[in-house]
């Protein structure tokens, strides 16, 4: 009782420093270029963690964000897409638009954000578990989301939570929402890898 106590506390706190070292590394890549370098090493380093292995975490950090490095251009997107549709869902519109158009209009925007979003997590799990680049990892990834609907259903409803409990706790935030997050895609979406392993061969 007590080994697996203590191997419960060893995990936790090692989860607790990857979510911590994920934001270090983020603004060490300036956030903009950085977030798809950074969530995909966590990705990474808890698969690491869940599987056993005792590295230190730092020097995991360190390892595995060397793979991501040309995946820049990803986060560039992300957070330019982000910033936009944001925009339409945020912003005012003028006084002389209807009611009826600018809701149709923040609707699609939003839309289109959570969809790229889901769409993010994919890319970047495709990209740990086939080692693919980002464009095919897109394309693969674009696939998945679609034949695997109720999971991306699943992931949205995960992704909202974890903003939704973020808004109210900043501790949670910064010291558990990115693991649990990462452990939460790894259980809707893990399994797909292995069962569909085979067809990733068109996108390679």
């Amino acid at each position: 009782m007590d080994s697996k106590y203590f191997s419960f506390m060893d995990t936790t706190y090692r989860l607790i420093k990857s979510s911590l070292l994920f934001w270090v590394y983020l603004f060490k890549h300036a956030i903009v270029l950085g977030f798809s370098i950074s969530f995909c090493t966590l990705i990474d380093v808890v698969e690491e963690i869940l599987g056993g292995n005792a590295q230190a975490i730092r020097q995991l950090f360190r390892e595995k964000s060397k793979r991501y490095r040309n995946s820049k251009i990803l986060s560039l997107l992300l957070i330019g897409l982000t910033i936009y549709f944001s925009a339409f869902v945020i912003l005012p519109f003028p006084k002389g638009w209807s009611s009826a158009v600018v809701a149709t209009i923040k609707f699609v925007c939003l839309y289109m954000l959570l969809l790229i979003w889901i769409l993010f997590m994919y890319t970047s799990y495709t990209m740990v578990k086939l080692q693919l680049p980002a464009k095919q990892a897109a394309l693969y990834g674009f696939y998945l989301m679609v034949k695997h609907f109720l999971r991306s259903f699943a992931l949205l409803l995960v992704f909202l939570a974890i903003i939704w409990l973020s808004g109210y706790n900043a501790v949670f935030f910064l010291f558990f929402a990115p693991s649990i997050y990462v452990m939460c895609t790894r259980a809707i979406i893990g399994s797909i890898y292995r069962s569909d392993r085979e067809q990733s061969s068109v996108f390679i």
